[in-house]
C-alpha cells in the first residue's frame, strides 16, 4: 500500500515526495479514467495533477462536488490503493536515457561497466541475488559528479564494506551513489545540487584486495520503503532500474 505523510492536492502540504507517491498512484488509475493523459511523475504539484486528482473522486468515487485533496488517512488515498494496477519491471528504464542526464565520473573507466561483475544483473552470492547497479571503476579520492539537477534526500549513510552512501533525487530519477568515502561541505539533507557540481568522492571497498568504485542505482522513485529490501534477488525496492542505457547516453 502506497502512504504519504502529507496532504496533497488543493490547498494540500504538497510535499515533491508526497506529490511523486499520487501521481503515480493515479497512473496507476489510469484504466479507470478514460481520456485522462498519464500524469508526468516529477513530484510537482499543479493544475494537471490537481485535475486528475478531482476526475478520480469525481469518476472513480462519485463525488458530485470534489476537492481535489488527498489526506494521509482520507477515502481518496485508501481509494486508490484499491483500485491500482501497480508497475513493478525491474530494470526498465523508461525515456530516462533521453533525458540531459551527466557522466558521474570525469572520464569512462577502462573496465566496461556492461560486462562482467561490473553490469547490472550480475550474479552475487553465487547466483543468491544479482547486482542491482553499475560498478565504475574508479582510483580513491575520484570526484563524482550529479548526473543532473537534484536534491539531497537524506543524510550520507554507512553503505557497504566500511564506505557510504549518498541519496539525490534528480528530475526523473532517484540515484543511489555508493562506495563513497566522503561528501564535500553542504552536501546534506535537502540541499539543492546542480548537474556537474562534486558532489561525493570515491571511497575504498576493505577486501583483502582493496578496491575502489563508484556503485550506481537508479530508481524510479514512485515506490515506497527501504531501497534495499528482501523479496526479490536485486534485493532492492520494486522501482529499481537498470543504469546501463542512462550511462550509455549520458554526456561524457
Amino acid at each position: 500500500m502506497v502512504k504519504i505523510k502529507r496532504s496533497v492536492g488543493n490547498k494540500g502540504k504538497n510535499h515533491w515526495i508526497d506529490v511523486m507517491e499520487i501521481q503515480c498512484l493515479i497512473n496507476e488509475n489510469t484504466h479507470l479514467l478514460k481520456g485522462i493523459e498519464p500524469l508526468l511523475e516529477d513530484g510537482d504539484i499543479g493544475k494537471s495533477t490537481i485535475s486528475a486528482i478531482e476526475s478520480y473522486q469525481k469518476i472513480v468515487m462519485r463525488i458530485s462536488k470534489p476537492d481535489g485533496n488527498i489526506g494521509p488517512y482520507g477515502g481518496t488515498l485508501k481509494s486508490l490503493n484499491k483500485t491500482r494496477k501497480p508497475r513493478s519491471k525491474y530494470g526498465t528504464c523508461f525515456d530516462l536515457a533521453t533525458r540531459d542526464n551527466l557522466f558521474p565520473l570525469n572520464f569512462i573507466p577502462a573496465e566496461s561497466y556492461k560486462s562482467g561483475m561490473r553490469s547490472f544483473g550480475s550474479s552475487r552470492s553465487k547466483g543468491k541475488r544479482l547486482h542491482a547497479g553499475c560498478d565504475l571503476y574508479a582510483p580513491v579520492g575520484t570526484p563524482i559528479r550529479a548526473m543532473n539537477d537534484g536534491i539531497v534526500m537524506r543524510p550520507v549513510e554507512a553503505f557497504y564494506m566500511r564506505t557510504y552512501v549518498l541519496l539525490i533525487k534528480h528530475d526523473k530519477f532517484v540515484a543511489r551513489y555508493g562506495e563513497i568515502s566522503h561528501v564535500p561541505n553542504g552536501i546534506k539533507n535537502g540541499a539543492q545540487v546542480k548537474k556537474g557540481q562534486i558532489i561525493a568522492y570515491v571511497g575504498k571497498l576493505k577486501f583483502k584486495k582493496p578496491m575502489s568504485m563508484l556503485h550506481l542505482e537508479l530508481y524510479r522513485g514512485d515506490a515506497t520503503g527501504p531501497l534495499s529490501t528482501k523479496g526479490n534477488k536485486y534485493q532492492r525496492r520494486a522501482d529499481l532500474l537498470d543504469p546501463t542505457s542512462v550511462l550509455d547516453a549520458a554526456t561524457k
